[in-house]
C-alpha cells in the first residue's frame, strides 16, 4: 500500500549547548508528494561550521511508525546531511523532525561532562531539566536551585530559594514545578520566570509525599505511608484534595498508562490502580515480591512492562498486558541498589546508587543488557534532555553525562 507525503519542511529548533544552534531544517527537493521508495535528502543546518563523531540519527514524524535516519556526510561544515528513504507506512501533510531531540546519537557510551558540588547544590535527591535550566532539590536543607546549563561542560548556579520540609521529587508542566517534599506536603512553583522561581502554594497531603506524576488536571504524590493521593491542580495558586487510595506499604514513585496509576509501593511491591474516575481510585491488581530485601523505589513502564526499582534486589520485571492480572517474570541483579529506572527513546538508564548510572538495551524487554557504567557516589534520580543524563548524586551534588557514543562540535572542539 502506497502512502503520499506532501513535503514542506522548513523549521528551527535548538539545542543545548554553547551559542550553536541549529539554524534550520530543510530539503533540496522541491514541495510535493513522494511515495513509498523515494529518497529525500534532509538537511540539518547550523549557525556555523561543525565537527561529527559517531553516526548521529534523526527522527521524522511520519505517522504511526517515525522515520529514523541515519547521517550521511557533512562533518566540518554548517550542514548535515540526512537521506529519508520513503516507506509504505509513512504518512504526513507536512513533513517534520520529530521534536527537540530528534538529533540523536544511539546511546552507546556514558561520558561524565559536568559534576557539580556546592552549599547552593545540597545533597540532591530530586531533579529536572527543561530548556536551558536544570532544577536541583537539596533534600536535607529544603531549598530549589536553578542552574544555566546552556553549557553542558559548564554549569553555572544562577538561583536557590528555600522551601520546607524533605523535598526529593520534581515534576514541571508548563510555568510550574510541583515538588515533592515529604512532611511539607507538595510545593508549587512558578518557574515563568526561571531565574525568579517562586513558591506560589502548598498542598499538605495526610503522608509523606516523596514524588509524584502530572497527568491532565491531577498530580498523582506518591504519598509514602498513605499510598496514593490525587491533587486537583487546575488552579495551581489553589490545589485542592481529589481523592486518596491508601495502600498497605509506602508509595515511593507512580507511573501513569491511560487508566492506570502503576505504584511502587516500597517492601510490598507493586500496585496497579484504576485511576478512570480520579475521585474514587480502585485497586486492579497486586504482587508482592518473594524477596526480603526487594523495597521498591521506583517504577518504569514500557509497552507491556513495568520495571519496578528494589534497591539492592535490583530490577524486578513485570509483564503488564493485562493491568487486572499483571505477572511477575524475572529480576535482573544491577550489582547495586536500584533507585531509578528511566527509559527515553527506547533505552533504558538506571541510577545504580554506589554503582552509578547504566545504560540498558531494552530491545529484549525481559532480558535488559547492559550498554555501559559510570561509576559515581549515590546515584538516586534522573532526568534527561536529547544525549545529556542529569543525575541526582545525593550528597555529591549532580552531574552531567553524555549518553551518546559520539558528538557534534563546534571547531573551537566546544559540544553543540
Amino acid at each position: 500500500m502506497k502512502k503520499i507525503i506532501l513535503f514542506i519542511f522548513l523549521f528551527l529548533f535548538i539545542f543545548i549547548g554553547n551559542s550553536q544552534v541549529v539554524s534550520s531544517v530543510n530539503s533540496t527537493k522541491v514541495d510535493g508528494s513522494y511515495k513509498q521508495g523515494d529518497l529525500i535528502p534532509i538537511n540539518v543546518n547550523f549557525d556555523s561550521n561543525v565537527t561529527v563523531t559517531g553516526v548521529p540519527t534523526l527522527k521524522l514524524e511520519t505517522g504511526t511508525n517515525d522515520a529514523v535516519l541515519n547521517y550521511v556526510s557533512g562533518s566540518g561544515t554548517n550542514s548535515l546531511l540526512f537521506n529519508y528513504l520513503v516507506e509504505s507506512d509513512h504518512l504526513s501533510n507536512d513533513l517534520d523532525y520529530l521534536n527537540i531531540n530528534a538529533l540523536f546519537f544511539p546511546p552507546t557510551k556514558l561520558i561524565q561532562k559536568a559534576a557539580v558540588t556546592s552549599s547552593l547544590i545540597g545533597n540532591v535527591f530530586g531533579l529536572a531539566a527543561k530548556g536551558n535550566y536544570l532544577y536541583t532539590l537539596d533534600f536535607i536543607a529544603a531549598a530549589l536551585t536553578v542552574s544555566d546549563i546552556s553549557n553542558i561542560s559548564a554549569p553555572d548556579i544562577k538561583k536557590r530559594i528555600n522551601l520546607t520540609g524533605n523535598p526529593s521529587g520534581i515534576k514541571i508542566r508548563g510555568d510550574y514545578a510541583y515538588i515533592s517534599a515529604a512532611a511539607a506536603g507538595v510545593h508549587i512553583v512558578d518557574i515563568s520566570e526561571p531565574l525568579n522561581p517562586v513558591k506560589v502554594s502548598t498542598f499538605d497531603t495526610e503522608g509523606y509525599p516523596r514524588d509524584g506524576v502530572i497527568d491532565g488536571d491531577y498530580f498523582y504524590a506518591a504519598d509514602s505511608h498513605k499510598g496514593l493521593t490525587i491533587i486537583d491542580i487546575s488552579d495551581p495558586l489553589n490545589p485542592t484534595l481529589k481523592s486518596n487510595f491508601d495502600t498497605d506499604g509506602h508509595t515511593y514513585q507512580i507511573k501513569i498508562v491511560g487508566n492506570y496509576a502503576y505504584l511502587a509501593d516500597n517492601a510490598n511491591g507493586i500496585k496497579v490502580v484504576d485511576i478512570s474516575d480520579p475521585g474514587n481510585p480502585v485497586l486492579a491488581s497486586a504482587h508482592n515480591s518473594s524477596d526480603a530485601s526487594s523495597k521498591a523505589y521506583g517504577i518504569s513502564v514500557y509497552g507491556n512492562y513495568a520495571y519496578l526499582s528494589c534497591s539492592t534486589a535490583g530490577l524486578e520485571i513485570y509483564n503488564i498486558s493485562d493491568p487486572t492480572d499483571i505477572k511477575y517474570i524475572k529480576t535482573l541483579n544491577t550489582g547495586g541498589s536500584a533507585r531509578e529506572f528511566l527509559i527515553f527513546e527506547d533505552v533504558g538508564y538506571l541510577a545504580n546508587n554506589s554503582r552509578g548510572v547504566s545504560i540498558y538495551n531494552i530491545s529484549d524487554p525481559e532480558n535488559l543488557i547492559e550498554v555501559d557504567n559510570l561509576k559515581t557516589k549515590n546515584a538516586f534520580k534522573l532526568s534527561i534532555i536529547g544525549n545529556n543524563l542529569f543525575v541526582g548524586d545525593m550528597s555529591d551534588g549532580f552531574k552531567i553525562i553524555n549518553t551518546g557514543g559520539g558528538s557534534v562540535k563546534d571547531l573551537n572542539n566546544n559540544d553543540v
